[in-house]
């Protein structure tokens, strides 16, 4: 190939999203809600290459070298815990777990590609928000009847 020529590659390109969703509400004030998804993408080159000509059209193209399949895993689960403890007013504890990779070899069976994918390296992440209600007119009321 040389400088400014462009390659065009044959491949078949799979993919398979998995979630689940669930909310549980213990009062009105108190809920938990969970998001678990798994994303999985396999491309698989099947070896025909072509060259972009001038006009447009494609040529065959021998010799290239093979490029390498692809197999790439999202793995995620988000949980969250929300209290309303006063009206506007919110307590959040957050979870996030993520599992991200492509360098896995294609696997034909998904639960293997799973398992696989479950035994990498994960980054989880703990959150705690807390959003108060302050009501203005009420607080500027408090400061100047205390100044008084």
């Amino acid at each position: 190939l040389n400088s400014g020529e462009i390659m065009f590659a044959e491949r078949q390109n799979k993919v398979l999203i998995n979630s689940i969703k669930a909310s549980y509400i213990f009062t009105k004030d108190l809920s938990l809600n969970f998001n678990l998804r798994h994303y999985w993408s396999v491309v698989r080159f099947s070896g025909n290459y072509f060259l972009l000509n001038t006009d447009g059209s494609l040529s065959p193209l021998s010799g290239a070298e093979p490029l390498k399949n692809i197999n790439y895993n999202a793995f995620t689960i988000d949980m969250m815990f929300t209290w309303n403890f006063a009206p506007g007013s919110q307590l959040s504890l957050a979870w996030k777990n993520s599992i991200d990779d492509q360098e896995l070899p294609p696997s034909i069976n998904y639960w293997r590609n799973l398992n696989n994918t479950l035994e990498l390296p994960q980054l989880n992440s703990l959150s705690l928000k807390l959003l108060y209600y302050i009501d203005y007119p009420m607080m500027a009321k408090f400061f100047r009847h205390k100044k008084q």
